[in-house]
């Protein structure tokens, strides 16, 4: 009986040092649609942080979406897509390390800040063109 309480017990406290998040991949543009009809806008909490931005672009559209766990202390790479991927590690004080890396798996940025529940964090370059990638990580327990 002890042992099953403990269990439970290390379960819970382990499930509270674990923090979700939601990585987005968006291409930017000015262009009304995007070429891809499996491309949807984005939702309108996330249009109004790009605006705010000031970014030159006006219309962005979700190219894929990845909801990962990450425990205290620890990170783990998690593929974006074939040109991009991001780890993420939550420090002692609460505040993450966010890689994120590029093609070859070439570290593109690393940036230690808090992010709160809720709040949105927004990488980007330009693309070939007169598009951009970016790329949304969303804290979001």
């Amino acid at each position: 009986m002890v042992f099953a309480s403990l269990l439970v017990a290390g379960t819970i406290s382990a499930r509270a040092d674990e923090f979700k998040f939601e990585a987005q991949l968006i291409w930017a543009t000015n262009d009304q649609k995007s070429p891809e009809e499996k491309h949807k806008a984005v939702e309108a909490e996330i249009q109004k942080k790009l605006e705010s931005l000031g970014l030159k672009w006006k219309n962005f559209f979700e190219v894929k979406r990845v909801a990962f766990t990450a425990p205290k202390g620890e990170s783990g790479k998690v593929v974006i897509s074939e040109k991009c991927s991001i780890s993420v590690k939550v420090l002692e004080d609460k505040k993450l390390e966010v890689i994120f890396y590029g093609k070859k798996g070439e570290v593109c940025s690393r940036q230690i800040q808090p992010l709160k529940t809720d709040e949105v964090l927004v990488h980007g370059g330009n693309a070939a063109n007169e598009t951009a990638w970016l790329v949304t990580l969303k804290r979001l327990k």
